[in-house]
């Protein structure tokens, strides 16, 4: 039973369920398509590179990212204006520090607010 729950709560709920769904979809396709890596593996490779981890060579790890950037790009950052996307941002951060207080298991990784976060 839904309790205490906004008709827009759940509207924003489902909006975001849907849209998250689709971006890693395409996004998986496009990184498959031009890097020939799957999501799980780019994530992998991001996260050991990102960690410092020694065996990952600069090399791999370029030849995720520029395709993982471009589709990133076409699916989220062009769609929105700048100040849309200022908004997501500041909202993303609150939530990403949320599930760092109260997720099991979740660890907030901080780049540094220009450079993004990472959840582990």
């Amino acid at each position: 039973m839904l309790v205490n729950r906004t008709p827009h709560e759940l509207h924003v709920w489902e909006t975001l369920q849907t849209v998250v769904q689709v971006w890693r979809r395409e996004v998986g396709r496009d990184l498959w398509a031009e890097a020939r890596l799957s999501d799980a593996e780019f994530s992998v490779l991001a996260h050991l590179y990102l960690e410092g981890v020694d065996g990952v060579r600069p090399s791999e790890y370029a030849r995720a990212i520029g395709p993982h950037l471009t589709s990133a790009r076409k699916w989220f950052s062009q769609a929105v204006t700048p100040a849309q996307l200022d908004a997501r941002g500041d909202a993303l951060d609150t939530l990403a520090d949320h599930l760092a207080l109260f997720a099991d298991g979740c660890t907030v990784v901080a780049t540094g607010r220009d450079q993004g976060r990472s959840m582990v």
